[in-house]
This record gives C-alpha cells, structure tokens and sequence, in this order.
C-alpha cells in the first residue's frame, strides 16, 4: 500500500506545536497523541506503514517516539484532544471528520 494514499485516505492530520523545533532532537522523546478509535499498532498493516514513515523519519516507538494516548472514542474526542494539547504533544494522529475538527480547533 502506498503510504501517501494510506495516509491521505484515513485523513489523518499531523499538527506540530509552537517551539518543537528549537527543542534538542537528540534527546527528545517525541510524544505522540492518538484521536482515533485505535493506536496504530505496529502489528496491523495500517500502523505498519505509519510506524515505518515514522522510523524513516528517525522516531522509533518506545525510543524515542511514545504513544501519549493509545486510542479515543468519537464521543471522547473533544476532551481527548484538549488533554492532548495539556500534555504538549508532538504530533496528534487524527482519523475521521470529528477527530480533525477538534485536533484543528484545540491547536489553532
């Protein structure tokens, strides 16, 4: 599968926060937040083909890239994404239409 059109079709937005990149990278332990009903699981072909654009990207899970928050549930969504945005996360996974409005809304 191609991961661009992987990407692209489960509509899954990245949003970076203000000050990441004048962080050290060498020593960082990116945090990533998840507002989906799933983590992507390194052992399912989804989270495969995110997990390895990750690792190409140099962030390897429990290395130096953790999950913040493993999974939500569309009812969940709004107060998950504010939470996320309490923890400073890195990077938000967000898969559908609600989960990207309140990831978009939370960091704009």
């Amino acid at each position: 599968m191609n991961r661009r059109a992987f990407v692209t079709g489960l509509g899954v937005v990245l949003a970076t926060p203000h000050g990441v990149a004048a962080q050290s990278a060498a020593n960082k332990v990116a945090k990533i937040g998840c507002l989906a009903p799933f983590p992507p699981a390194p052992d399912t072909p989804e989270g495969r083909a995110f997990w390895e654009e990750m690792n190409r990207l140099s962030f390897i899970l429990n290395d130096n890239a953790r999950l913040e928050l493993p999974g939500t549930l569309d009812y969940q969504v709004i107060g998950a994404a504010a939470d996320l945005v309490q923890r400073q996360v890195d990077v938000i996974i967000s898969v559908g239409t609600i989960a990207n409005q309140a990831a978009k809304e939370r960091y704009s």
